[in-house]
């Protein structure tokens, strides 16, 4: 069987360990199978296409995401994991508003950079008054 990229067993196992689950756990919450995933966090095995679809919404990614970290689909470059990222975001808010705010601060963003006004020191500064997105998803 095909091994998987170090990094994706890494980051299973990882958030495994933050949310305190144990093999069984986590394949009772995604609807695997227990020895599926032991063959990923154990054995270091690749997973099927239907175990990264799975495994995608606990991972809060997309799947076509899940399957490229996987080492199933070819990776892409960062500007096209990032389009694919804030879709898969973009996605997921229920209100329209939401969204369409969303959008609206993208379009901000890009105005600021075409001016030449939104240089690497500003994005610091905001990425600082910004709360941590951990945080944040703690209190939801």
């Amino acid at each position: 069987m095909k091994k998987a990229p170090p990094e994706f067993v890494t980051r299973i196992k990882t958030k495994m360990d933050t949310e305190n689950l144990g093999i069984n756990d986590l394949a009772r919450k995604i609807g695997v199978s227990h020895p599926t995933i032991t063959e990923i966090v154990t054995y270091e095995n690749q997973p099927s296409f239907n175990t990264c679809a799975a495994l995608s919404s606990w991972l809060g990614e997309s799947p076509e995401m899940t399957m490229r970290s996987a080492g199933l689909l070819q990776s892409r470059a960062l500007a096209d994991e990032v389009t694919e990222r804030s879709e898969h975001i973009l996605e997921n808010y229920k209100r329209r508003e939401t969204k369409e705010r969303a959008l609206e601060y993208l379009e901000f963003l890009q105005v600021q950079e075409e001016k030449g006004e939104y240089n690497t020191h500003e994005k610091q500064e905001h990425k600082e008054s910004l709360p941590r997105l951990s945080a944040v998803k703690g209190q939801v």
